[in-house]
């Protein structure tokens, strides 16, 4: 079965859009409201206006009391720790995405346990505003 070599295929399509577009690449860097509608993890992570963000889910666990009803903040962290574990980030920062997105999974697992999760909430908070600081700052 004769194809059409992959790479080659490619240079061609390359040339033949330089050539419509007058030969002069140009390069597109999305804005953060742009990454934000398209699904950017890291946008999504480090958007103060997000409760969904780092500082959003922060804010939001340090309000639960323990007759509180965890519901919502149980899908923001499901968002968040989706976010943390699919961010494009630094290789220097991936030691608190690890700590955070650890954090969020066992504060996942015990939510629902008023007892439990005061144990762990403290931890989870302080990793979230861990990598917040590592990856939002700026």
């Amino acid at each position: 079965m004769n194809r059409f070599p992959r790479p080659l295929a490619v240079l061609a399509l390359s040339a033949t859009l330089m050539a419509a577009c007058g030969g002069t690449p140009a390069i597109v860097t999305p804005s953060v409201a742009s990454t934000q509608r398209t699904g950017d993890p890291l946008a999504q992570l480090c958007d103060v206006e997000s409760p969904a963000s780092l500082e959003g889910v922060t804010a939001d666990l340090e309000q639960i009391g323990t007759d509180s009803d965890v519901s919502d903040v149980s899908e923001q962290l499901a968002t968040a720790r989706t976010n943390i574990e699919s961010a494009d980030i630094e290789e220097a920062s991936e030691p608190a995405r690890q700590a955070a997105a650890r954090a969020v999974r066992d504060l996942e697992s015990v939510l629902s346990d008023p007892s439990a999760r005061e144990a762990v909430m403290s931890s989870a908070i302080d990793a979230l505003r861990a990598l917040d600081d590592e990856i939002c700052a700026g």
